[in-house]
């Protein structure tokens, strides 16, 4: 897949944003050595000025940072280790570990220790309710890292974080819905906005010469937000959505959805879920020929859900995700 354009939004701030800052910074640290510079000759003039001698002092060698003594400030994660987006979750919270590491090797902030804290999300609301009560209330967690699907990090918000004061910050929920929250100033994510991907997503097709997409969206905050963002977007455009068809994650069979979908003559279909979800309507879509092409999201952008399901299927086939110049992400 390819994405069209890359974008990145990330507003943070305090001790979470050294701790995100840290996360961040960990994958370019291992591509980047460092060499000697090469002296380049300079020609000769033609006045010949005598050197002057200069004493440089010899180099004092780094002072190691002192070990963090104070009360640890501690950070929990709400991260999905199961549920739909449970591909996703471990890599993350194995990145907020050594970004604590790292900060704590440093010296810490202010000469306090970072201490993680980790809970499972299970990409449900309720429970992932459940986990943040825990880490403010029993944990004394003062931030959050999560969650990932945008109706847990809004459920979340709501009912723990925002009446609690933690700081809540999501590394993936993309729903506008966040962006209109009354949550004085405690609610951030590092990615960006729906109301973005949606808009890019449509002028993508636009550009690929689609004029009749249908899209099969996940029936919660993020699947409803992209597909509305995307459809009005691309039909300003002067393409058409000939259906815009939720549907339930977990389901073991998504034909019904799919000839709803296709029924209008729509050729082109937007997938808008997880890969779970997506793995089962992929592979029924193309075994039944219910349509020719396929554009997907960054929630669908999954290498293993695609090795799965054959590659070769989707050859020439395009998505939109986050990401920054130069990355993988727009390889």
């Amino acid at each position: 897949m390819h994405a069209l354009k890359s974008y990145a939004g990330v507003r943070i701030s305090g001790v979470f944003a050294l701790l995100l800052v840290a996360a961040l910074s960990v994958g370019f640290a291992e591509a980047c050595t460092t060499e000697e510079p090469t002296a380049t000759p300079v020609p000769p003039t033609a006045t010949s000025v005598p050197p002057t001698a200069t004493s440089v002092p010899p180099t004092e060698a780094p002072e190691e940072a002192m070990e963090p003594t104070g009360e640890p400030i501690r950070i929990g994660t709400l991260i999905d280790a199961t549920g739909d987006l449970a591909a996703f979750g471990p890599p993350i919270v194995l990145a907020t570990d050594l970004a604590a590491l790292l900060v704590n090797e440093a010296g810490g902030i202010d000469g306090r220790p970072i201490e993680m804290v980790h809970r499972d999300s299970g990409t449900s609301p309720q429970i992932a309710t459940d986990a943040a009560s825990a880490l403010v209330n029993v944990d004394g967690v003062e931030a959050i890292v999560g969650s990932l699907s945008s109706g847990v990090t809004l459920a979340v918000a709501e009912s723990v974080t925002i009446p609690g004061g933690a700081v809540l910050v999501s590394p993936a929920s993309t729903s506008p819905a966040i962006t209109n929250l009354d949550d004085d100033d405690t609610v951030y994510r590092t990615t960006v906005s729906d109301a973005l991907q949606g808009v890019i997503a449509a002028q993508l097709a636009s550009q690929l010469g689609y004029d009749n997409v249908a899209t099969l969206y996940i029936n919660n905050a993020y699947g409803e937000g992209l597909s509305t963002v995307f459809e009005s977007t691309f039909e300003s455009l002067g393409g058409t959505v000939y259906a815009a068809v939720p549907i339930e994650g977990g389901q073991a069979s998504y034909v019904s959805e799919l000839r709803q979908a296709s029924q209008g003559g729509a050729t082109v279909l937007m997938a808008i879920s997880y890969p779970e979800t997506a793995g089962v309507y992929l592979r029924e879509a193309v075994e039944g020929q219910f349509f020719e092409e396929f554009m997907f999201v960054d929630g669908t952008k999954n290498q293993e859900m695609f090795d799965t399901l054959g590659a070769d299927s989707f050859e020439g086939n395009y998505g939109t995700a986050p990401g920054a110049p130069g990355t993988p992400t727009q390889e």
